[in-house]
């Protein structure tokens, strides 16, 4: 199963000790997660949401052939 990662935030720990979501200088921001057809897990990272869901579909219905 393919899925695009948001890298935008992260998760840091408040005054308080809560969990509260900051914003990252993080770029690129989107990262493309997949299974390749050895079963391991790879990855992508790209400035666009589209480009980053686009690769991990197409990565997702590859052959194995790329």
């Amino acid at each position: 199963m393919a899925r695009v990662k948001d890298l935008w935030f992260t998760t840091a720990k408040d005054a308080e000790g809560r969990q509260v979501k900051v914003p990252t200088a993080r770029h690129p921001r989107y990262l493309a997660e997949w299974t390749g057809p050895d079963r391991k897990p790879d990855t992508k990272a790209f400035a666009k949401k589209g480009d980053a869901e686009r690769h991990a579909t197409a990565m997702e219905v590859d052959d194995g052939s790329r």
